[in-house]
């Protein structure tokens, strides 16, 4: 049997993966895309600072396109089922303080 949890909650019974989309799109500037935001620089500095909170059961992968290129970098958080948008450098302390210490999802960065 299962229980409810609050929607602003997020699971913490199964290991936890961490997808961040690296696509470039061809086209230039009117076609923006994850990998032309420095979502490799996010998958680096993410990895440093889920070890430097002993968080390392957590794992840090490269996403193909997630189809959401306009509302990049994205970010997929397993099992949480959590999407987040345009995560930058200086959103990733609050998503591990928050989301992966907390249980608590960064709402105003929830893609919905």
């Amino acid at each position: 049997m299962q229980t409810s949890r609050p929607s602003s909650s997020v699971s913490q019974e199964k290991k936890r993966k961490i997808s961040i989309c690296v696509h470039v799109r061809n086209g230039g500037p009117e076609s923006p895309s994850c990998g032309g935001q420095e979502s490799r620089v996010l998958i680096k500095e993410l990895t440093e600072l889920l070890v430097k909170k002993n968080l390392t059961d957590i794992t840090v992968a490269e996403s193909r396109c997630m189809g959401l290129c306009e509302n990049g970098c994205m970010m997929y958080i397993e099992p949480d089922d959590v999407r987040y948008q345009n995560v930058k450098l200086s959103d990733l302390n609050e998503i591990v303080s928050s989301h992966l210490m907390q249980g608590q999802v960064v709402k105003r960065l929830r893609f919905v």
